[in-house]
């Protein structure tokens, strides 16, 4: 079905690609992404499953390529969309300490750059393991409980 351009209230969208571009830190990351384009226009229009697809491929990126940046770490974290305060809860270090690492007062540290980078990872691929496993570090169950372990037959 076609609709009318938001944009121009004149053309109608079709099926198409826009070129978007993402700065973070001294990087430039260009992607094409499945938008509806205005045949009048040419303005794109981008659904927010793409943008937020976008925001986690260039997350991803960064975390495969190792950047320890301010700009870098920050970025991660609000892609995640997770607060400061609860990244620094799960790495047992004060809010204060997170925002140090993203304003480049101090460096990041490598540790929290690799578990933040896992949680980037996890999020792409659709897993909860490393949220999950600095969850329990965060807060061990007090008693020993029974647990039960399956092995394979």
């Amino acid at each position: 079905m076609m609709r009318k351009c938001p944009v121009c209230g004149e053309g109608k969208l079709a099926g198409g690609q826009v070129e978007r571009r993402v700065k973070v830190g001294r990087h430039t990351f260009v992607a094409a992404v499945p938008a509806r384009v205005c045949d009048a226009c040419g303005e794109g229009l981008v659904s927010y499953a793409r943008a937020k697809e976008l925001e986690l491929g260039v997350a991803a990126q960064l975390a495969a390529i190792g950047d320890a940046s301010a700009a870098a770490f920050k970025y991660m974290r609000k892609t995640l969309a997770m607060r400061a305060t609860d990244l620094a809860e799960l790495l047992g270090v004060t809010p204060e300490t997170v925002s140090r690492w993203e304003t480049g007062r101090v460096p990041v540290d490598r540790r929290a750059l690799a578990s933040l980078a896992a949680l980037v990872r996890d999020t792409r691929a659709g897993s909860t393991a490393t949220l999950d496993h600095l969850r329990a570090l965060a807060h061990p169950p007090r008693a020993p409980r029974e647990i039960a372990i399956r092995l394979a037959v």
